[in-house]
């Protein structure tokens, strides 16, 4: 039973990664689009959060 309890911890360790490799790398270019694209500071930091937010919400949903 322990082993079984492990391998299934493993296996939601593996499913996680992606889910965090994606969050990363979405977050920075969120971080870095609108710097790029020449918009406000604050308006950009305002779209991230929203972003960050929406995000957040569908990973709790996802779990």
């Amino acid at each position: 039973l322990k082993s079984l309890h492990t391998a299934t911890g493993f296996i939601h360790f593996l499913t996680f990664l992606p889910c965090w490799h994606i969050f990363v790398w979405r977050f920075l270019v969120l971080l870095l689009a609108p710097q790029v694209a020449g918009v406000d500071r604050h308006s950009g930091f305002n779209l991230l959060l929203g972003q960050l937010h929406a995000l957040i919400k569908d990973l709790e949903e996802f779990f």
